[in-house]
This record gives structure tokens, C-alpha cells and sequence, in this order.
């Protein structure tokens, strides 16, 4: 996600205008904060499932490989509802032009759903 949002603000201020950097950069912390939640469950999930492999201990390995699983999909539908619920109340947070708000909003749109 790091590389696709900082080649999307390469791109955007080459071919587009500084509008497209600044639409790629409103949204930027919706993007960190599925980076953190997706690492905090892949590095700790990881970290557990290799130890219990490595011990042959098959049965926790698949507990944890199952609950690591689980909370990825929880926390990837927790983290969606709050990206529709909070939506308007996020955008309406910053002063930006109308067209950097509506290019952010189909950007936006367009990463997610």
C-alpha cells in the first residue's frame, strides 16, 4: 500500500496536477492506519504460528494460524464500517478546495470499495 500510494502521488503530480498529490495526500491516514492493523495481526500472528512450527507443535500452530485469520477478517470489517461511517466527518476535517475534496473522494472510493 506504501509503494501504489506514494507511485499514485508521483504519477498524480507528473501527468495530473498538484491537486492529485494533495487529493493522495488527504487520504494517506486512512491508508496508515490499514497498514498498522494489517501489520499488528500478520507480525505477531507470524511470530507465534513459526515458533509453534518450528516445536512440531501442530495443534497451536493451527490454533494460532485460525485466530490470526479470524481477527484479520474482524479487524479488516471493523476497520471498513468505520471508513463509511466516518467518511463525511473525516473529510469535512480539512480545508480544501472543492476539487481536491472531489478527487479525493473517487480516489478514495476507488481504494477501498
Amino acid at each position: 500500500m506504501l509503494v501504489g500510494s506514494l507511485s499514485d502521488s508521483i504519477i498524480g503530480g507528473i501527468f495530473i496536477s498538484e491537486d492529485a498529490v494533495a487529493e493522495t495526500g488527504l487520504v494517506q491516514p486512512i491508508f496508515s492506519l490499514v497498514i498498522f492493523i494489517a501489520n499488528l495481526l500478520a507480525v505477531g500472528s507470524s511470530s507465534k504460528f513459526s515458533n509453534y512450527a518450528g516445536a512440531f507443535d501442530k495443534e497451536n500452530a493451527g490454533k494460532v494460524a485460525g485466530i490470526g485469520l479470524l481477527f484479520s477478517i474482524a479487524s479488516g470489517a471493523f476497520v471498513a464500517l468505520m471508513i463509511v461511517v466516518f467518511r463525511e466527518a473525516f473529510f469535512n476535517t480539512f480545508a480544501v478546495s472543492a476539487e481536491v475534496e472531489r478527487m479525493a473522494r473517487e480516489y478514495y472510493t476507488a481504494s477501498f470499495f
